[in-house]
Order: structure tokens, then sequence, then C-alpha cells
């Protein structure tokens, strides 16, 4: 256990970033970093990597802070990975765009206007517009990027409103609002290269949204798209060379190009996390096999070899 302190400035730090504009309110996901001391704008790239990072910090905060904020937050993020980021051969890729039509943000912002618009044509569901709305998701005429345009986010001055029951399942339905709106824009090109580390770094926070989140139906949906990937995964990136030995790749990479100790630590990382959460001996004697292979590769008479 921590002290109550540290878990506090964790909780505020967490919730403050989910709060902003870094984290993606109508599709899930999130953006690479925010370039305002606030938290609101942020570079709208969106790694793999990160996604990972996010996914296994809200997994181990929501046990001790169930948050609705939180929690849809692991839920979105698992079904914008599911529907946009796993490619045909089942391997996530690496990144989407920040820009599309040439403009950085273009497609995740919001003029006032086109923020009412998108409400006032949803009103069988989400209800008769409330000028209060604008406050929670700070739109303002001027904006907050540029251009007029606004980042979706959430003020946390007005928390304990938009946190009530009702609040929350408002906030759910502007969302749902406002990406019916974004869904008829052009989106952002996505890389479709696919990186091993980042893909096996993946496999272990689905593996710790399995373990520690407690809302069944958020579980079940990490296992769904685990189960989904995992053979793809590694047909993707497992090859033989003509030795016998078998290395991984990324899928843009060429035999030729030396070997990267981060793919291995990271695959035996996930291979123990996986073993962890179904009892598979497989996958603990895979997570044994590469650290041997780890040792043998990667060290030198017993010092770490520069990789």
């Amino acid at each position: 256990m921590i002290p109550q302190e540290q878990g506090q400035h964790l909780v505020d730090t967490v919730e403050k970033m989910m709060m902003g504009g870094m984290y993606d309110h109508l599709r899930g996901g999130i953006h690479r970093y925010a370039t305002d001391a606030g938290w609101v704008v942020p570079h709208f790239e969106k790694m793999l990597y990160d996604q990972s990072g996010l996914l296994r910090v809200l997994a181990k905060v929501t046990p001790f802070y169930p948050s609705p904020l939180l929690y849809d937050g692991i839920l979105q993020t698992i079904d914008y990975l599911a529907n946009e980021i796993v490619c045909e051969e089942n391997y996530f890729m690496a990144a989407q765009d920040a820009d599309s039509e040439g403009h950085e943000g273009l497609y995740f912002t919001y003029s006032k206007e086109e923020f009412i618009d998108a409400l006032k044509d949803s009103e069988e569901e989400v209800g008769a517009y409330d000028p209060q709305w604008e406050k929670w998701f700070r739109i303002t005429e001027k904006g907050n990027f540029e251009q007029g345009l606004n980042v979706i986010s959430l003020d946390p001055v007005f928390k304990d409103t938009f946190y009530a029951p009702e609040g929350w399942e408002k906030v759910r339905k502007i969302r749902q609002a406002l990406m019916h709106v974004r869904k008829q824009r052009i989106p952002p090109a996505t890389d479709p290269k696919g990186v091993a580390s980042w893909n096996f770094m993946l496999l272990s926070a689905l593996c710790d949204v399995i373990q520690y989140c407690r809302v069944a139906p958020i579980a079940q949906s990490a296992i769904e798209l685990l189960n989904r990937v995992n053979e793809g995964v590694a047909k993707s990136f497992l090859r033989t060379e003509s030795s016998g030995r078998q290395v991984f790749r990324h899928t843009n990479t060429t035999n030729d190009v030396p070997i990267c100790l981060e793919d291995f630590v990271s695959f035996a990382d996930c291979q123990l996390r996986m073993h962890e959460v179904t009892g598979s001996a497989v996958f603990l004697t895979n997570a044994k096999e590469t650290m041997v292979f780890i040792k043998r590769e990667f060290f030198h008479d017993g010092t770490p070899m520069m990789v």
C-alpha cells in the first residue's frame, strides 16, 4: 500500500488526464501528449504504445477509484482498438496521424456552432439543449484551439454535476451525438505497419484489464480482443531464419536488420502476463525460453551488449 497522500495525487493526475483533451472523449484512446500546461490541447497523433500504457494505468487505478470516467475510458479504448487499429492480419497497427485534409486536429475539434447543432440534431436521444453543456465540455465562441475550434474535454469544476448518475448518462449521450457528426468527416490516415514490441505491450495491457477490472463486461471485451489477435500477432512478427533461429521482426523490416532487445523483453513480459491470467503452462514456457534467448543473444561474458 502507498500513503493516502500519494494515492490521492495519483488519482487526481489520472482523472485530470482523462478529463483533458489528451483523451479522445468521443472514440476512446489517448493522443500523444499535451501542448499546454492545462492538458487541454493535444498533439492529435495516436500511438499504439500509448494506448497500452493508458489501459494498464486505468486497469490498476479502477479497483480503488471506480470512476465512470475511467471505466468508460477502458471500454472506449478497447472498442477503438478493435474497430480501428486491428488490421486484416489481426495485429495492431502502429499509429494514426494527427491531421486530416491538411490540418492538424480538424477531425477531432468543433466550433461552438457545430457543437450546438450536433446536440440539437440529436435532441430525441440527448434531450432539449442545455447551455450548461457548453461549460461541461469547455466550449466557447473563441475556442481553445485554432480558428475558433474547441478540443472536446470535461471541466473538473463541474464534475460533481456530471458525475451524478443522470449527469454521466448525459455525458455519454452528448459524446455519442458528437461522434455521429465526426463519423461524417474525413479521418486521419492510419500507419499500417506492425511494430512487434508495441503489439506485445498491448497484449500485456489487455491482461491487466482482465486481471484488475472488476466490471465483467469490460473484462470480457478485453478477453475477446486478446483471443482475436493473439494468433495473428504471433504469425505477423515471429520469423524463422535459415539457421533455424526464431526471431521477431516488424512487418516492414527485412531479415538483414539487427534484432531488437525491446521486442524480446516485451514478448517475455506479455507471455508471463498471459500465463498469470490463463494458467497455461505454454505461455510460461515461452517466457522462459525467451529469457534464455535474451541472455544468449544480447549478453557477452555476462555483460550486456549495445543493441
